[in-house]
């Protein structure tokens, strides 16, 4: 998916991650607040290791500088789907 095709979807100050198109799920709805971009953290990783970063080193990266960091209402969320191997 592609910031092109949630466009429409989305509040105008929804942001976008920069080099991360393919890690995107598709669009979040906060509830009372505005319509955000939502990215599968597992596809983060995988771009993030695309780049060259092991998966520990990905990890860390989203974890600091994507998950950790807030951008305004529109600061997108990231989707971490729990299996019960997680648990």
């Amino acid at each position: 998916m592609t910031r092109e095709l949630i466009g429409d979807f989305v509040d105008e100050d929804a942001l976008t991650l920069d080099g991360f198109d393919s890690a995107i799920y598709g669009i979040a709805v906060k509830p009372c607040q505005n319509t955000v971009v939502a990215y599968d953290f597992d596809l983060l990783v995988k771009q993030c290791e695309e780049d060259g970063m092991s998966y520990d080193e990905a990890v860390e990266y989203i974890d600091f500088n994507i998950t950790g960091a807030y951008m305004g209402n529109g600061t997108p969320i990231i989707i971490r789907k729990i299996d019960e191997s997680d648990l």
